[in-house]
């Protein structure tokens, strides 16, 4: 395309341009900011010539589209669609490093990954492109630079796949016509037998048959196909690949590679989550584990806290409902080992208590009767002047505060003391009274 390039500090649709990130057919790829916000994206910008034709248009935004429902870590999403002065422009996760597969391995590991690197790459692939395919989205154009690489450039053990690009399939959505036949946008090195066939041919084994070139690719360093154009790519499709280049590769690997790139589709795996069983398979012949101890730590951790949370919650049940909390018959309690984690806790009351205090009554009728009536001063004499009218008595303190607390009660000493002090006070007052009538009497005679 003939438009320059837009240049550093640049601005559109929002977005300030930071550099040139890559280029294509359809449009350049930029590094930018928000204007105003200062984060981070790419900015896929279609050619002005393909965007004054209604058709590309209408792909383009249907890519946004389709990005936009996208959220998955091994695919780079899209963000919004923006326009400036009739120009479109898809806004994307920006992937750290910034770098596609092909350039990485193409400058640095020409030769190809180590095995276990090259199949851990894979499988990060093969999971976003499942992710996908959950979402009825079929790709129709994978390949090396449509795979954004996150990481550190020259360790591939710390790479994280992106997927992007999702062109293809907006094109079978809103197909270009050109010349009369609906256009097709392939690499003739990464076309299976149905890109040949048109966009209606393309399935999701389409997609398995291009991850088995990645898988060539990633192993080897080279591209499994040499066709530099569609009438080539014709020629290799219809016929089995040749694996001459995969000769130092495990046979396990050669029949990935070969199943993968089956010319009927019915032949390969049908869908990724068999390849990604696949690949696991050949690890484990190969003797090859995944470093998976962080993710395993991170989740023997989490089981750990929901566990003794289960316990916990069992522990404050079974006080609640004053169970037994070491009942060797609650299943729950196997299962969860309580009887180890349980903390000491203080005995409920007895339930005899109730009882003993409601028989407190009786114990207190039965208590024999004390006569609390004062003893005259004294003694009785028969010269005693007739005597006066007797004065009255006040009414016998209660009989059981004069008699033990019952056993029942022994927990009340207070109360106890205080009716005995009363009981004193009244017999001390009644024996005053006493003498003050027989005074009476005396000095009336």
């Amino acid at each position: 395309m003939s438009e320059a390039a837009l240049t550093s500090g640049e601005q559109f649709g929002g977005y300030k341009i930071e550099g040139l990130v890559a280029g294509g057919g359809m449009g350049r790829v930029y590094a930018a900011r928000h204007a105003v916000y200062g984060s981070p994206v790419a900015l896929k910008v279609l050619h002005a010539e393909l965007g004054n034709e209604e058709a590309w248009r209408k792909r383009f935004s249907e890519e946004g589209l389709i990005g936009l429902q996208l959220k998955h870590p091994h695919i780079a999403s899209a963000r919004e669609l923006v326009e400036q002065e009739g120009r479109l422009a898809l806004v994307l996760d920006l992937v750290s490093g910034g770098m596609t597969l092909h350039r990485l391995v193409s400058r640095n590991h020409q030769n190809g990954l180590p095995l276990d690197q090259a199949l851990a790459v894979l499988l990060g692939i093969v999971q976003g492109v499942e992710y996908a395919h959950a979402k009825g989205v079929v790709h129709g154009d994978l390949k090396p630079e449509n795979v954004l690489i996150e990481g550190e450039a020259l360790d591939p053990a710390q790479w994280v796949p992106r997927v992007t690009d999702f062109g293809t399939v907006a094109l079978m959505a809103h197909p270009v016509v050109i010349d009369g036949q609906s256009a097709v946008v392939v690499s003739p090195r990464y076309a299976s037998p149905e890109h040949i066939r048109g966009l209606d041919a393309i399935h999701k084994t389409s997609d398995i048959y291009c991850l088995g070139l990645l898988l060539h690719y990633l192993v080897t360093g080279r591209h499994a196909s040499t066709a530099a154009s569609v009438g080539e790519a014709v020629d290799v499709v219809t016929r089995p690949l040749p694996v001459v280049t995969l000769v130092d590769a495990p046979d396990a690997v050669i029949a990935l590679f070969q199943r993968c790139t089956m010319v009927d589709p019915e032949d390969r795996y049908q869908d990724c989550r068999d390849l990604a069983l696949a690949i696991r398979d050949v690890l484990d012949g190969l003797g090859i584990g995944l470093d998976l101890e962080d993710l395993q730590a991170d989740l023997a951790t989490e089981v750990m806290e929901e566990r003794q949370d289960m316990k916990d919650e069992a522990a404050r049940k079974r006080l609640l409902e004053n169970v037994d909390p070491f009942d060797d018959d609650d299943d729950l309690d196997d299962d969860l080992d309580l009887e180890d984690n349980l903390e000491p806790t203080q005995a409920p009351p007895p339930k005899a208590a109730p009882e003993a205090v409601k028989a407190a009554p009786e114990a207190v009728e039965a208590a024999p009767e004390v006569d609390t009536k004062p003893q005259s001063a004294e003694p009785e004499a028969s010269e005693a002047p007739a005597p006066a009218p007797s004065a009255p008595t006040p009414p016998p303190a209660p009989s059981h505060t004069a008699t033990p607390a019952p056993a029942a009660f022994s927990s009340f000493p207070q109360e106890s003391s205080s009716n005995a002090k009363l009981a004193i006070i009244g017999g001390l007052v009644l024996v005053l009274v006493v003498l003050l009538g027989i005074a009476a009497v005396v000095f009336s005679g």
